[in-house]
């Protein structure tokens, strides 16, 4: 932890420096992918952890290797970052997460390491660091952010891709509710799209959702009416490389993703 030395007239002063970061990781237990994201502000951290197919959750949905969980700290003291658990959340039905029942705790006690590594020291778990936290601003070329849907436990991810005031903006998630899963696969299927945003109506626009055709080989239609349009609001967030998405009221805090 890096501490440095207060301003002697700061009520408001954290001898813990402010973390946000987001890693990526593997669990060798199972061959399924984890991303946990860090927030530590004013000494306190919130912490969530995403798995693509947390073995606890899973067998709720028969054949579904993605609707698991989400496991989540919160207000954990930043000095107490290498011992303390998170609280595993579980979807009983393609409804999604319920909050209301802790199905288990997950050791979440966190060691530091070198060049923006992080492991997870109870089941040996190593993570990479994939905050881009100096990107660009929101509309300077192309942008790619990511973050946590907490009904599903899957991504919400964005791109922009703005030229000339004029913006495409794409919203993906590994599973969308509204659509009915192609054959043979229970995610990806579906995807929020919108070619002709201008760059001023960025914080209020429109998206259509397309849903995946379920026939094998199929693509998507964009000429079709989509099975939903959402309202949509993206500002840039309390610090550089992270965005504030609201989709039809609901709100996520999304991180610019590091291509290094």
């Amino acid at each position: 932890y890096l501490k440095q030395s207060p301003n002697e007239n700061d009520d408001t002063y954290s001898v813990y420096k402010n973390i946000t970061q987001r890693f990526s990781g593997y669990d060798t237990e199972d061959a399924s992918t984890q991303e946990m994201t860090l927030d530590c502000q004013g000494g306190f951290c919130d912490i969530t952890l995403q798995d693509s197919s947390f073995s606890t959750c899973i067998e709720k949905i028969p054949g579904d290797r993605y609707l698991g969980g989400l496991a989540k700290a919160g207000g954990v003291p930043q000095d107490s970052l290498h011992n303390f658990d998170l609280d595993l959340f579980c979807a009983e039905d393609f409804s999604g997460i319920d909050y209301n029942e802790t199905k288990a705790q997950l050791k979440g006690d966190l060691l530091f390491l070198q060049g923006g590594t992080v492991q997870r020291t109870g089941p040996g778990f190593k993570y990479s660091n994939i905050f881009k936290s100096g990107g660009n601003t929101l509309t300077a070329g192309s942008n790619y952010y990511s973050g946590a849907r907490e009904d599903t436990g899957g991504n919400k991810e964005i791109r922009i891709l703005c030229q000339s005031g004029m913006c495409e903006v794409i919203i993906w998630s590994y599973f969308h509710p509204e659509c009915s899963p192609p054959l043979g696969l229970p995610f990806l299927n579906g995807v929020a799209f919108n070619s002709a945003v201008p760059e001023e109506s960025l914080e209020d626009f429109e998206i259509g959702l397309f849903c995946t055709p379920r026939g094998p080989g199929s693509t998507i239609d964009y000429e079709i009416t989509p099975i939903s349009t959402r309202k949509v609001s993206i500002t840039p967030g309390d610090q550089r490389g992270i965005v504030h998405l609201t989709e039809d009221g609901v709100a996520y805090d999304l991180y610019e993703k590091s291509s290094e």
